[in-house]
């Protein structure tokens, strides 16, 4: 995490993967820890690329993991990859619960949480800033949204399989 601080990169070790095994293994560890929700994995297209598996199953365990710990327990967290464009490969995380508007321009804030006061966790808010560091050392892009009218959170996360995202 030093070197991946501000102004510091994430060192890399890219290697073909298999995201979509990477993604339903992440997940099963999610599930384990929290046997009452429900988490749905959607799997288009070919899911493999150059990357860094290791860094890309830390992107997955914080964004899913964020989606159980604060999203809307009645609602399931939903995973999607898509590997339909042969470019890229997108991961798009959505889970019930809303980001209030005045913190979703902070999310990927370091030492940020959403939650304050008695609703504060015990987390350090450096997940979601951990996420975007690692996407960004893939040369990808990550976008957290809000669909006040659904009252659901959606990070998407945009990958290149090799080089830079077109």
């Amino acid at each position: 995490l030093a070197r991946g601080g501000v102004g510091g990169g994430i060192e890399m070790a890219r290697r073909p993967i298999a995201l979509g095994e990477l993604a339903q293994a992440v997940i099963g560890e999610r599930q384990a820890a929290f046997p009452e929700r429900e988490i749905r994995l959607e799997r288009l297209g070919a899911l493999d690329g150059e990357l860094d598996g290791d860094r890309l199953a830390q992107v997955l365990a914080n964004l899913v993991g964020n989606a159980l710990s604060h999203g809307d327990a009645a609602r399931p967290v939903e995973v999607r990859l898509d590997g339909s464009d042969e470019g890229r490969i997108e991961l798009v995380v959505t889970n019930g619960g809303a980001i209030p508007a005045e913190v979703l321009p902070h999310v990927f804030d370091p030492f940020r949480s959403g939650r304050q006061g008695a609703e504060r966790t015990d987390g350090l808010g450096l997940g979601l800033y951990i996420v975007e560091r690692i996407v960004f050392a893939h040369a990808g892009r990550v976008v957290a949204s809000v669909d006040a009218d659904a009252a659901t959170t959606r990070f998407e996360v945009v990958l290149p399989r090799r080089g830079a995202v077109q």
